[in-house]
C-alpha cells in the first residue's frame, strides 16, 4: 500500500494536523494497522491525537 503522510501546523490555532492519503485501495486491516502505527509514533513524540478522520 502506498501512502503520503503530511504533518501540518496551523499558524492561527497553533494546532497540528496529520494527513494520511492512501494512494491505492487498501484492505481495511491494512488501514487499521497503518493508523495504529502512525498514532503510536505521533504520541511517542509527545503529540496528543485528538481525532482521526477517514476519507476515501
Amino acid at each position: 500500500m502506498s501512502t503520503n503522510v503530511g504533518l501540518w501546523r496551523d499558524v492561527d490555532s497553533r494546532g497540528w494536523r496529520l494527513d494520511i492519503d492512501l494512494l491505492a485501495e487498501p484492505v481495511d486491516s491494512d488501514v487499521q494497522e497503518l493508523l495504529a502505527a502512525v498514532r503510536a509514533q505521533v504520541e511517542a513524540a509527545g503529540v496528543q491525537v485528538a481525532s482521526i478522520a477517514s476519507r476515501r
